[in-house]
């Protein structure tokens, strides 16, 4: 489908804005969750901040991408120069998003196993004994943990593979 002039400038200014209004909307969404949803469960807030934040990198890379495939088919330089920026921005702010999503789904899921076990701690006879070591007790996994740590991590690391393969795709598409 062939677009106008018109629709490109909008897909062009759509390409520079979606990774901001996606921030400032997952930004305040993110700080009201984090105040309503119980501390067991504010894994979820990540989860949904991330998502927005993907989303909105995904559609900034479509617009993006789609007014900087308009400027290449009429070759006119003035336009490439702005497309180029938008496509840049949203490649920078997508890299950055998998990174710190990555890392972040790491550490979840580390949190999560490591809230799994506890260690015993010494009494006071049992400290001064250089002998004395600590032993580690696996807990049950009941629906709160699952729900509340393992469940989350595992949406982000699926965010985070999902999201990634979305705006790489978004990215590659050349014009029609």
């Amino acid at each position: 489908m062939k677009i106008s002039s018109s629709q490109a400038q909008l897909k062009l200014a759509l390409g520079y804005t979606m990774p901001i209004v996606g921030a400032a909307v997952a930004t305040v969404l993110g700080l009201i969750l984090n105040d309503l949803i119980p501390q067991a469960y504010a894994a979820w807030s990540w989860v949904i901040v991330m998502s927005i934040l993907g989303t909105s990198l995904v559609l900034g890379t479509r617009f993006s991408n789609e007014a900087y495939n308009f400027a290449n088919s009429t070759k006119k330089k003035t336009q490439v120069g702005a497309t180029i920026g938008a496509r840049t921005e949203n490649f920078v702010l997508a890299i950055i998003w998998s990174a710190v999503l990555a890392f972040m789904s790491i550490g979840f899921i580390t949190n999560a196993v490591a809230m799994q076990s506890t260690w015993s701690n010494p009494t006071e006879s049992q400290a001064s004994d250089p002998n004395w070591t600590s032993v580690q007790t696996i807990l049950p996994l009941t629906i709160e943990k699952f729900f509340g740590t393992y469940l989350p991590a595992f949406m982000l690391l699926v965010i985070f593979l999902f999201g990634t393969i979305s705006w790489l795709t978004e990215r590659a598409k050349d014009a029609k």
